[in-house]
């Protein structure tokens, strides 16, 4: 059977067949060695296979001793072709299995029911008509080995060994406290943000793509609000710690002393020391994770736009785990004459769909309404224009603030809907956006606000 896929996808599942095993075995028996093109990847495959035929797993360590033995039976020329792609498959860094995975299951259904088509008009044509649905049935079957529908309890252990591992979770929440009442996130799921107007609703977001980004995850960033400018000065800002005064001015900012929280002006640095921005990208890079950002600031992308963009970035070698939408309410039309709560129902239902297809972990924020400017919890019920993000989202946290909460730099997390967990617990954190830093650590109740007049050195974070 053949299949059609670019190099670029074509080498991430090479990439996946030497180094995992449950991969492997999963499309050996689904795809065909003509499948990949090129001499120097058929060649690749056809050792991989044919060492999983022997010994019923990856070769993964043992690739390079592979190429070695059989380096006689190829001319130097393939060789070097070979060496050439293997330093291509070294720069990925990383890639998501189960949408390879997802992938090559559409392409195996739909060459299947091409096929059976032509079988379909024969059979009826003869009058055979149980052959004739058979036919269709058949090929409606989804590939048992790649789908891995079903699995022996007892002897495979993958999954066990899985939540040994500490990997249940695709991505951890690595924010203090919160992590108590969410643990992690995991593929598939939509992550709803939830609060007013200037709460902090991008800032958490960005602040979610951080966390990605320390674990060795990819993300997308679609703006919808802010500029590209905007969004990078704000990434800047919540990776290094950073003001985005022109010059390191003292500004009032938290810090945690003598066991407390406490305000205080201190020099920051700024966003616009470059070489100070560098580094602290050059840190956070050196963790694994990759970040492409996408401005649709200009217009109002729904999300068709947003898998169109996806599969765009697919074909240049870009496979993403987590999707962040800034954001949900201001989302455009999927059809002429929407009223606002139908483009945000559609819009949800199809960021839901994304997460699914996709294999991804998609965040996105949507507004409170009226009532939920006043209110001291924000509950579900508050939201703005469109009730559906409750009903599909997995998690939809609420961003809550008293005005004393906010003179005091403080913000409570509150779990107003989650599908895998306990909700309505809530959490107060000390947050301080003057230099991007949406949860800083976990608020006492004997927060102490001293008088911002004391001037301390910056540290060098870096």
């Amino acid at each position: 059977m053949d299949l059609t896929f670019n190099s670029q996808f074509l080498n991430h599942i090479l990439l996946q067949s030497i180094v995992s095993t449950d991969f492997l075995k999963r499309i050996i028996n689904n795809i065909s060695i003509d499948t990949f093109q090129s001499k120097e990847r058929k060649f690749l495959i056809k050792l991989i296979f044919d060492y999983y035929g022997e010994f019923k797993k990856c070769p993964d360590d043992h690739f390079y001793d592979l190429i070695k033995e059989n380096k006689s039976k190829i001319s130097d020329k393939l060789y070097d072709k070979i060496m050439d792609l293997i330093d291509v498959l070294k720069n990925i860094n990383h890639t998501n299995p189960e949408f390879l995975l997802s992938r090559i299951s559409t392409a195996v259904k739909h060459f299947r029911l091409e096929e059976a088509a032509v079988q379909f008009a024969q059979h009826i044509k003869a009058q055979n008509y149980d052959e004739a649905e058979k036919t269709i049935l058949q090929a409606l079957r989804k590939p048992d080995e790649l789908n891995n529908e079903y699995f022996d309890f007892f002897s495979d252990t993958d999954y066990i060994e899985r939540r040994i591992a500490g990997k249940q979770y695709r991505m951890k929440n690595l924010i203090e406290g919160y992590c108590d009442l969410v643990p992690g996130f995991n593929a598939t799921w939509l992550i709803t943000i939830l609060g007013i107007g200037k709460s902090g609703k991008s800032t958490s977001l960005i602040d979610m793509s951080v966390c990605a980004l320390m674990q060795g995850l990819k993300v997308c960033y679609i703006t919808l609000e802010m500029s590209k400018s905007e969004v990078v000065d704000k990434f800047d800002q919540c990776i290094g710690f950073f003001s985005t005064e022109e010059n390191n001015k003292n500004i009032e900012t938290m810090e945690f002393v003598n066991s407390q929280w406490v305000k205080i002006k201190k020099n920051v640095e700024s966003i616009y020391n470059l070489k100070k921005v560098e580094k602290a990208r050059k840190a956070i890079r050196k963790m694994g994770g990759d970040l492409f950002i996408a401005d649709y600031s200009g217009g109002k992308g729904n999300y068709n736009t947003v898998e169109n963009l996806l599969a765009r970035l697919e074909t240049e070698g870009k496979i993403f785990d987590v999707l962040c939408v800034d954001y949900l309410g201001i989302m455009g039309p999927t059809d002429k004459g929407q009223s606002k709560k139908e483009r945000i129902a559609d819009n949800c239902l199809g960021l839901k769909a994304l997460a699914k297809d996709r294999n991804l972990i998609v965040f996105t924020a949507q507004q409170g309404n009226r009532q939920a400017m006043t209110a001291k919890t924000l509950n579900s019920n508050q939201i703005a224009d469109a009730i559906e993000p409750i009903f599909d989202s997995d998690l939809v946290t609420a961003i809550c603030q008293t005005p004393t909460e906010e003179k005091n730099s403080i913000y409570r997390i509150y779990i107003a809907e989650f599908r895998h967990g306990k909700k309505h617990d809530s959490i107060s954190m000390v947050r301080d956006l003057s230099i991007g830093q949406m949860t800083l650590g976990v608020a006492t109740d004997n927060l102490k606000v001293k008088e911002p007049d004391e001037e301390t050195k910056a540290e060098d974070n870096y």
